[in-house]
C-alpha cells in the first residue's frame, strides 16, 4: 500500500504518472491546482496549453482560468522585481530557484510571458467542454461526424421515444392489460417522468423482465387466487362476521372482499370490455399471509387455516409492473437515445461523454490516445470525486501513462454521493493505480475548534465510510479563533451542535415525517431568531459586531424545502432569499 504525503504547493516533485491528492473542503484545493499550472510552466517549460484541467461546473472553470492567471502574474512580479503584494508561496518558491540556479530570472520570465500571452487558449473544461473540443478538434480519428452540433433539445427526443414505447407497450393490449400497465403511471409523460433522476449510466439490475411474461404471470395467479378465494372465502367471511377479528380489519373486510373478488372475476374473463379497477394495495394486503396470521393469533382461533401463498405471489407480482415498465423505459433509453440522436446528427451533453469513451474503444482509439497525449502533458481532474466509470475511463486512457503526468484532486469522502454522479468504485480504482498519494493537511476557512470537532466525530468510527479503502484524513486548523468567534454574553458558543428531537408522544414513541420536518423547521427558525435579537455577537481579533442575516445559512435537501423555511423565516420577520435548489441564506 502506497503511504500518504504531504502535499506542499511549492516544494512536492512534480511526477509523471497517476498522482493523487486527496483535499478536503477548505484546504487549498483551488489554490494547489494553480500553483501546479505554474510550475509546470516555469520548471518544465510547459506551454500554458499543454495543460489539461478539468472541473465540474462552468463557474468553476472561469475561477480557475482566474486563479491561474493570477499566479503567473504574481510570478512574474516576483521575477521582474516586484516584491509588494507577492503570495508568500510564490516568493518563497522563486527564491528557492533562484538560489538553486535551476532556472535564470529571464528564462522564468519568458516563460510566464508565453504562458499569459496565451492564457486565454488556456485548457481549462468542465468534462463536457473537454470532450467537445476533442471531438470536434479530432473528428478524423474519433470518427464523429464533421457538423454535429450540441443539442439542448435532448429532453424533446426523450419525450419523442417515451411515446414510441408508449404506443408498442401500452396501446396494443388488451383492456385488463392495460389497467395493470397504467395504474400507477397513467401517460407516457408521467413514466418518463418517473426516470428524471435516474443517471442515464445506470445499470439496471436485475436485467429487465419480459412484459409479456410478467403479465402472462399475473394472469395464472389471478385464476388460482378466484379459485383460492371461492374454496376458502366463506369461512374467512364467517370468521369476520363473527367479530373475531379487530375492529379496524373487520370495518374493511367487507369492501376489500367485494373489490378483490369482483377484480378476479373479471380478469379471469379479461374481455375488451374489462373497466374493473385495479384493488388498492390494502386489499391485497388484508388476504396476505403477515395480516392474517396476525389477526388469527389476536382472535385466539389457531385452528382457523387460510392459505395466503397465492395472494402473496399476486400481490408481488402486480407491484413489479409499473417497475418492470420503468426499466423496460430506461433501458430503451440507454441503448437506444444516442442512436436518435446521432440519426439527427446531434448531441446531447450526456453524449459527449459516452462518444468519447466509445472513439477511445474503437480500433482507431490509439490515433486518438496519441493526437490528445501530444495536445496535453499534463492533466489536473479537479472534483475528482465527482467522477463516474466513463469519465474515468476516459481520462485514464488518454492520461493514464508513464510519459503523461496526471494529478486526480478531490475530496474523497464526497464519492459516496451518487446523486451528484459520484462513483465511489471509480475513485477506488483510480486510487490502486496512483503512484503517489498525496493530501492537503491544513485547513483555511474554518474556526479551528470546528475543525477538531469535525476530526473527532470522523474518527469515533475506524471505519466511518464503510469501505475499508477510503480513510479519513485530519486536517490541521491553519486560522486561530481570533479570526472569527460566536459569542453569546462573554460565552464562546459551541462550533458543532448536534440536535434530536425528543421522544416522540405518540404510543409508538416514533414520529412522522411530516411532523418531525415541522417541528425541525420551527425550531431552527427560532434558533435563528435567538441568534439575530439576542445577546451573540460575531468577534474578530479586537472587534465585535452583531449577527446579521446574511451571516446565517441553512442547507435542505429540495427546492421545495427551501421554500418553506423561506417562508417560516418571513413570517418571523426575517429576510431570507434562495440560493439555488438546496439552500436559503
Amino acid at each position: 500500500m502506497i503511504s500518504e504525503q504531504n502535499f506542499n504547493p511549492i516544494k512536492t516533485e512534480l511526477t509523471q504518472g497517476i498522482n493523487l491528492l486527496e483535499a478536503s473542503a477548505g484546504t487549498g484545493k483551488t489554490y494547489a491546482i494553480a500553483m501546479l499550472a505554474l510550475r509546470f510552466v516555469v520548471e518544465k517549460e510547459l506551454n500554458i496549453g499543454q495543460i489539461l484541467i478539468v472541473t465540474f461546473t462552468r463557474a468553476a472553470t472561469k475561477e480557475l482560468k482566474e486563479r491561474v492567471r493570477a499566479r503567473l502574474v504574481e510570478a512574474k512580479q516576483y521575477f521582474s522585481g516586484q516584491s509588494t503584494n507577492i503570495d508568500d508561496n510564490i516568493r518563497l518558491w522563486a527564491e528557492q530557484l533562484i538560489a538553486t540556479g535551476e532556472i535564470s530570472i529571464a528564462t522564468a520570465i519568458k516563460r510566464l510571458n508565453n504562458a499569459l500571452l496565451s492564457i486565454d487558449q488556456a485548457g481549462i473544461f468542465t468534462i463536457h467542454g473537454f470532450c467537445q473540443r476533442l471531438l470536434k478538434e479530432h473528428a478524423l480519428e474519433s470518427g464523429q461526424m464533421f457538423d454535429v452540433e450540441l443539442s439542448d433539445e435532448v429532453a424533446t427526443v426523450r419525450q419523442q421515444m417515451a411515446d414510441d414505447f408508449w404506443r408498442t407497450q401500452i396501446y396494443p393490449r388488451s383492456a385488463w392489460e392495460v389497467s395493470l400497465l397504467c395504474h400507477e403511471y397513467e401517460t407516457p409523460d408521467a413514466l418518463l417522468n418517473s426516470l428524471d433522476n435516474v443517471a442515464n449510466t445506470l445499470t439496471i439490475f436485475p436485467a429487465v423482465e419480459d412484459l409479456d411474461a410478467l403479465l402472462d404471470t399475473i394472469k395464472k395467479l389471478a385464476i388460482a387466487a378466484q379459485e383460492s378465494l371461492a374454496n376458502q372465502g366463506d369461512t374467512l367471511s364467517g370468521c369476520v362476521n363473527a367479530g373475531y377479528f379487530k375492529q379496524t380489519y373487520t370495518k374493511r373486510f367487507a369492501e376489500n372482499y367485494k373489490q378483490l373478488s369482483q377484480w378476479l372475476n373479471e380478469t379471469v374473463k379479461a374481455d375488451k370490455h374489462f373497466k374493473c379497477a385495479l384493488p388498492s394495495a390494502t386489499c391485497f394486503k388484508d388476504f396476505s399471509a403477515s395480516t392474517l396470521s396476525k389477526e388469527i393469533r389476536v382472535a385466539n382461533k389457531e385452528q382457523l387455516t387460510f392459505d395466503s401463498t397465492v395472494f402473496d405471489a399476486l400481490a408481488n407480482a402486480i407491484n413489479k409492473v409499473s417497475l418492470v415498465l420503468r426499466r423496460s423505459l430506461a433501458q430503451d433509453l440507454q441503448e437506444n437515445l444516442d442512436i436518435r440522436l446521432q440519426q439527427l446528427n446531434v448531441m446531447s451533453h450526456d453524449s459527449l461523454i459516452t462518444r468519447t469513451a466509445e472513439a477511445l474503444a474503437t480500433t482507431g482509439g490509439d490515433l486518438l490516445i496519441s493526437a490528445i497525449r501530444q495536445q496535453y502533458r499534463v492533466a489536473l481532474i479537479d472534483e475528482f470525486q465527482d467522477t463516474d466509470q466513463t469519465q474515468w475511463y476516459i481520462f485514464s486512457h488518454l492520461f493514464a501513462a508513464e510519459e503523461q503526468s496526471l494529478y486526480l484532486i478531490g475530496d474523497p469522502k464526497q464519492a459516496i454521493y451518487k446523486f451528484r454522479g459520484a462513483d465511489i468504485h471509480s475513485y477506488l480504482s483510480a486510487k490502486t493505480q496512483a503512484k503517489q498519494h498525496y493530501t492537503l493537511g491544513h485547513n483555511w476557512r474554518s474556526h479551528p475548534d470546528l475543525v477538531e470537532a469535525i476530526n473527532q466525530l470522523f474518527q469515533l468510527n475506524s471505519n466511518p465510510f464503510v469501505f475499508e479503502d477510503l480513510n479519513f484524513n485530519a486536517v490541521s486548523p491553519a486560522l486561530s479563533s481570533e479570526d472569527g468567534s460566536l459569542y453569546n454574553d462573554d460565552t464562546m458558543l459551541p462550533p458543532l451542535a448536534l440536535w434530536q428531537l425528543a421522544e416522540s408522544e405518540k404510543k409508538s414513541g416514533y414520529w412522522t415525517s411530516g411532523i418531525a420536518a415541522e417541528a425541525l423547521k420551527i425550531a431552527i427558525t427560532n434558533e435563528i431568531v435567538e441568534l439575530l435579537t439576542g445577546s451573540t455577537k460575531l468577534k474578530i481579533k479586537d472587534k465585535s459586531r452583531a449577527l446579521k442575516p446574511a451571516d446565517i445559512a441553512i442547507l435542505v435537501r429540495t427546492n421545495s424545502h427551501a421554500k418553506q423555511y423561506q417562508k417560516c423565516l418571513k413570517e418571523a420577520g426575517i429576510p431570507a432569499v434562495l440560493n439555488s435548489t438546496e439552500s436559503v441564506f
